[in-house]
Order: structure tokens, then C-alpha cells, then sequence
């Protein structure tokens, strides 16, 4: 029986997320590349940089927030610097992470729900949050339709997202749908303004995302040379290099 996009991508998180070969980009809970726009060297600042920036798109803390794909639940948290936690709601496809989350940021509101079918009342939410998980949405498009009916008017999407080239998609699995493949940017300002969105901004971060991910790791793995296999040093600085080639990194912002 072949697994559903929803269980490779489970499968895929909870191996990086609860398994022994935890990623390097996992020591605060944050599951992310990070916005290294004025930081350097540190991986944990990056990250908080990160949804500092996307919280910043919401002007209003008063009204309720969406945390969609909210992993462990370490941005929830981060919402509650900002927002009273009775109206943040985090949402993920996995009970796992939930569990976690409710730990992490007992406060607030968890639900197990897929992200292209959002069970919230057309018009009913403020704002929504998204780190960098829609390029695993079967699909982004769809995912973004939900986004707009249950925004309020004037409601505000802040989100970020990474593009893969068409050689890339070939290379990473069923995880990563190809039908969310976009060619550019520009591409993803036409899917949002297709959708209704009145506002868009759609920025190229690729520079500070995964590049800056990329150089730091790098870095990281050159100062540990001689403490591992050279061969698999080696291995995986090219992996980093050819995975910051293939791949657009994104700030969208949006407005119903």
C-alpha cells in the first residue's frame, strides 16, 4: 500500500525531529533555516530573527493567530510574547508533535488538522502563520485558498517558503510534492493575486535563508574536520551546497 503525502511527510519530520540523526538546525525547538539578516554565527538567533520578522507583518497582537505546521510547538510559544495566548491556535498533522506542543505551550489551542482543509468558519480568523512547510502541502495553491476564506477582511497571511527547481523536486522524494513546483516569484504573486489577495509582497530571501544556512554549516563542519570520516565531511558540505543551488527561499505577505 503506498503511504499518503501526509504520512511521508510524518515519517520524514518525526525521523529528523525525535530520531538519533537530529539536524543541526534543532536546538530550540525551532525547525527552520532561520532569517540571518544581520546575524551571524549562531543558528538559534537566525531562527528567532526569523519569526520575529513574520510576527512583525501583524500590526494588530489583539486578534487571533493560526500557527499552520507549527511543529514542536516553539513558535506557538513565541506567540505568546505578542498575542493573548487564549486566541493563538496551532495546528499540525502529526499527534506526536502535538504532544510536545501541549507541553511546550500549555496555554494554548492544538488541533490535528491538514493544512488544505482548515476546519475554522469561513472569516473568522486575523492573522496566520506559516514557517517554511507549505512546499510539503498537497498543495501550496490549495493551502492558500483556505488561507483566504478564513481570513477576515483585512485579515493578514505572513509565511515563509522555499521554491525548487524542477531538477531538485526529482531528488527529494514524494515529501515535496512536484505539483507546488512555482518557476519564480513572480509565479507565486500571480497564485496569490489569482486567489484575491488585495496585498502582496513576495521578497527574495534566499541570500539569508538557506544560503547563509549553507555558509554556516559549512563553516561548522571545516572546524570538525578532523573529528569525522573526511570523506563524509565532505559529502555533506556538497550536500548543503547543491541543496542552496536548487532552491528559492521566500518572505510572503499578503492581505485579504
Amino acid at each position: 500500500m503506498n503511504k499518503s503525502n501526509v504520512d511521508l511527510i510524518n515519517d520524514s519530520y518525526d525521523h529528523y525531529m525525535f530520531g538519533t540523526q537530529r539536524v543541526s538546525f534543532d536546538k530550540i525547538g525551532f525547525f527552520n533555516f532561520g532569517y540571518w539578516k544581520g546575524i551571524d554565527g549562531s543558528i538559534e538567533l537566525a531562527q528567532i530573527n526569523l519569526i520575529e520578522t513574520l510576527i512583525s507583518f501583524f500590526p494588530d497582537k489583539s486578534g487571533t493567530v493560526l500557527d499552520v505546521a507549527c511543529g514542536k510547538g516553539a513558535s506557538t510559544k513565541y506567540l505568546t510574547k505578542y498575542f493573548d495566548p487564549r486566541n493563538i491556535t496551532g495546528i499540525n498533522i502529526s499527534e506526536r508533535q502535538l504532544e510536545v506542543c501541549r507541553v511546550v505551550a500549555p496555554e494554548c489551542t492544538f488541533k490535528l488538522m491538514d493544512a488544505t482543509r482548515l476546519d475554522f468558519q469561513e472569516s473568522s480568523l486575523d492573522n496566520l502563520l506559516c514557517i517554511e512547510a507549505a512546499p510539503h502541502f498537497m498543495t501550496r495553491y490549495e493551502f492558500l485558498k483556505e488561507t483566504y476564506r478564513v481570513l477576515r477582511a483585512g485579515g493578514r497571511l505572513s509565511m515563509s517558503d522555499m521554491l525548487y527547481d524542477k531538477y531538485w523536486l526529482d531528488l527529494i522524494g514524494p515529501a515535496h510534492p512536484k505539483e507546488n513546483y512555482l518557476k519564480d516569484l513572480e509565479a507565486y504573486r500571480e497564485l496569490l493575486r489569482e486567489i484575491g489577495f488585495k496585498y502582496i509582497r513576495v521578497e527574495d530571501s534566499t541570500d539569508f535563508g538557506m544560503k547563509a544556512l549553507a555558509q554556516f554549516e559549512t563553516r561548522r563542519l571545516e572546524t570538525h574536520f578532523c573529528k569525522r570520516p573526511e570523506r563524509e565531511v565532505l559529502e555533506e558540505i556538497e550536500k548543503w551546497r547543491d541543496a542552496s543551488d536548487h532552491m528559492i527561499c521566500c518572505m510572503v505577505y499578503a492581505i485579504k
